[in-house]
């Protein structure tokens, strides 16, 4: 399930450009107003398949519809606001959605945001060939390096060899949570835009409270299996999906 919640505010107001921190902990406590133990479990646990925590939710970045203005690290806005939330878990889409009519607010940060509607968005169709994305957030992915004897985790560039494979990898794990079935035999493709990276060889980097992460928002094509690409539509594509990162749209 997707929603969009429109926001508005009449006032400007200033954001710090890293806001992705402001808005996952806005979400649960929204989670916490409507259910305090599923949001405490889902933040301090997730749910867990062979060892790894995923928490099958992921949003965008925001979108200023009205005026808006980047000045240094600062973001100052004022009128209409877009954010999609996006997650398989019907459960966790309820109560974010009563939890936000109810509030009817949004606090970013020091930005308090007037929710104006929440909708639900159609599902996508998934063709049987080529499917076309474009990222709403960064899409990152990580791989581990020896230092000082200790494996620690890096963030992958996306032409990095393992990037895509380990994009697959992490999908069929989701696939196996929510399914409870194996997804070995499912095959998919992954095919980023060579003319996009060109121009934008850096991606992009987040502060979350102090860790940086590098993402690329490069449109790309998915072909082959649909379950796959409904898991990575709804769940996110790569990792650190609750962190605003990986939410693709199907153009």
């Amino acid at each position: 399930m997707r929603i969009r919640v429109r926001m508005f505010t009449d006032d400007m107001q200033t954001l710090d450009i890293n806001y992705n921190y402001f808005i996952t902990s806005y979400i649960y406590h929204l989670l916490n107003e409507e259910d305090a133990e599923f949001s405490r479990l889902l933040h301090d646990e997730g749910f867990v398949y062979g060892g790894k925590h995923f928490k099958l939710f992921t949003y965008s970045g925001l979108r200023m519809l009205d005026f808006y203005d980047v000045n240094g690290p600062y973001l100052r806005f004022r009128g209409k606001v877009d954010l999609y939330i996006s997650s398989p878990v019907v459960k966790f889409m309820q109560d974010l959605a009563s939890s936000m009519l109810n509030m009817g607010e949004m606090r970013i940060g020091k930005a308090i945001l007037k929710i104006e509607e929440i909708e639900a968005l159609q599902e996508p169709r998934f063709e049987d060939g080529e499917n076309r994305f474009l990222c709403l957030s960064p899409i990152t992915m990580s791989t581990k390096r020896e230092i000082d004897g200790k494996l620690k985790p890096r963030d992958m560039n996306i032409n990095e060899d393992g990037f895509k494979e380990n994009l697959i990898k992490n999908l069929k794990r989701k696939y196996e949570l929510m399914v409870q079935s194996s997804a070995e035999d499912k095959d998919l493709h992954i095919y980023f835009d060579k003319e996009y990276l060109k121009n934008h060889p850096k991606g992009k980097l987040i502060n979350f409270k102090g860790t940086y992460i590098k993402g690329y928002l490069a449109p790309f094509i998915m072909s082959g299996d649909k379950d796959l690409m409904w898991i990575a539509y709804h769940a996110g594509l790569g990792e650190k999906n609750s962190l605003g990162f990986g939410m693709i749209e199907k153009i």
